[in-house]
């Protein structure tokens, strides 16, 4: 036990806080994806097709999305994701 609480003082213990908070978000964004979608069409089936659909999809690119990383390296996906986010406002009018 003294060995893991070693090893979670050092670096690598700021690592996995910081890759948990992060995969914690990625995990809640299927569960605020159903509760909106059956929110808006007032069916189970309906929001659990979707979540479907974007579990699929996520599984789809990731390999994709990790080859996109790998070759540009993280801030090419975070302004990837920036201009996709901003393509996407509604200005009110």
């Amino acid at each position: 036990m003294r060995e893991y609480a070693r090893i979670l003082r050092g670096p690598a213990g700021s690592l996995l806080l910081v890759s948990g908070i992060a995969r914690l978000a990625f995990g809640v964004a299927g569960l605020a994806f159903l509760v909106f979608v059956e929110e808006q069409t007032d069916s189970f089936a309906t929001s659990g097709l979707a979540v479907g659909l974007f579990g699929a999809t996520s599984a789809l690119f990731a390999p994709l999305r990790g080859r996109f990383v790998d070759r540009y390296g993280a801030p090419a996906l975070l302004a990837f994701t920036v201009g996709y986010a901003a393509s996407n406002l509604s200005i009110p009018g």
